[in-house]
């Protein structure tokens, strides 16, 4: 407490010293000796580097930026790809024999049915929410009622096995199992140009 009112009693000591006249005349003689900023015969380093870096930037955007919708090519059936009946078989015999979770299989079936869907059916379904996907298989001619209703169902799942880390049981694996199925079995197959 002492040391504290020592320095509040220094302080309002200073403060309330007069100015004397020799700090005024003084101050001229001192204000003389500082100089201009100095002219640089060169850039400074960061500026270089600033601008190979913001260089650097845009040409990886303009490589990376994703292309237009209507300018992406629709990727080819490789030949000596399996065929999707041979995948899903495969995968619901890994599921049986529990070499393959049920949360797995679910995510493998979405990712086969949205890969199936864009190259057959020409839907960009592996970029689109549920919701979008929904509304392109609404308009699409070739599915059933009852197709869609089984799709919709599908879908929830998927979501829910993905953003809310449901486990499925196994009647709903094999469900969707045979719903995958049956639209793989219903997606037109692609008109070629």
């Amino acid at each position: 407490m002492a040391r504290l009112f020592a320095c509040a009693l220094l302080a309002l000591q200073v403060l309330a010293a007069p100015a004397t006249a020799a700090t005024a005349e003084a101050a001229p003689r001192d204000i003389r000796d500082i100089r201009g900023p100095l002219q640089l015969q060169f850039s400074p380093p960061f500026v270089m580097t600033g601008g190979v870096t913001i260089l650097l930037a845009g040409l990886l955007y303009f490589r990376r930026r994703p292309r237009r919708p209507g300018l992406s090519a629709m990727p080819e059936a490789v030949a000596n790809e399996p065929d999707t009946t041979e995948l899903l078989t495969r995968l619901s015999e890994d599921f049986r024999q529990g070499r393959c979770a049920g949360d797995q299989a679910i995510a493998r079936l979405d990712a086969l049915l949205r890969n199936e869907l864009e190259i057959r059916a020409e839907i960009p379904a592996p970029q689109s929410t549920t919701l979008e996907l929904s509304i392109h298989l609404d308009q699409s001619m070739w599915l059933d009622a009852e197709t869609r209703a089984q799709l919709a169902r599908f879908l929830a799942l998927c979501d829910r096995v993905k953003f809310s880390a449901h486990s499925p049981s196994e009647s709903e694996v094999e469900a969707t199992l045979a719903t995958v199925r049956t639209v793989c079995d219903r997606i037109p197959p692609r008109q070629s140009a």
